[in-house]
């Protein structure tokens, strides 16, 4: 499923940049927040009782993005990102 879902991101216009594993991560994240629900709901997670994920605000439109040490991006000397290009 992961394959098919970072296949057709990465076919879009607005996703065309970004390389496997940021979609990879955000697959991830999304699966960490289901887990912890499912947990909070049978009652095996700690802590107050958790609700479902939820997307950003509509109202605040910055984006945001991590990077794991597998995306290969560092800092240029004049502070700016440098992204990995992505093969097409």
């Amino acid at each position: 499923m992961s394959k098919r879902l970072i296949t057709e991101a990465k076919q879009t216009v607005e996703r065309s940049w970004l390389g496997a594993v940021v979609l990879q991560q955000s697959l991830r994240d999304v699966e960490t927040a289901y887990r912890n629900l499912f947990a909070s709901l049978r009652g095996d997670h700690k802590g107050p009782k958790l609700g479902a994920p939820h997307f950003k605000s509509l109202e605040d439109k910055r984006q945001s993005i991590r990077f794991t040490v597998n995306a290969r991006w560092n800092i240029t000397d004049n502070g700016h990102l440098s992204l990995r290009k992505s093969a097409r």
